[in-house]
């Protein structure tokens, strides 16, 4: 089977679009926030190229900067590969629907 049938949704991919993200469980004081670019979201995850260290189930928290609010999300790094990481979103559904209403108004 290739990969791409293995998707449930098809992934938008994106140019100059920028998120931030920290490790999940982490102290506001001691939680470094990374910002990074993202290459393609879809409903059931995200693509993004890495400039700190990250592993395969790592829990991290991604800030979407949308123009009418600012809106996190639980993920769980599924793939690292050089510096492309995918993750895939573990909030529950409500909230992945909010931030995809979101992502396609804005």
């Amino acid at each position: 089977m290739a990969k791409l049938d293995k998707r449930d949704t098809e992934r938008v991919k994106l140019t100059h679009f920028f998120v931030q993200y920290k490790m999940a469980g982490a102290t506001e004081a001691d939680a470094p926030v990374f910002s990074v670019e993202v290459l393609n979201i879809c409903t059931g995850g995200i693509c993004f190229l890495r400039n700190s260290v990250l592993y395969k189930n790592d829990e991290i928290l991604i800030l979407f900067p949308f123009k009418t609010r600012k809106l996190t999300v639980h993920a769980k790094v599924i793939r690292v590969e050089g510096k492309e990481v995918a993750a895939q979103f573990s909030d529950k559904e409500d909230k992945i629907e909010l931030m995809t209403g979101i992502f396609n108004k804005e």
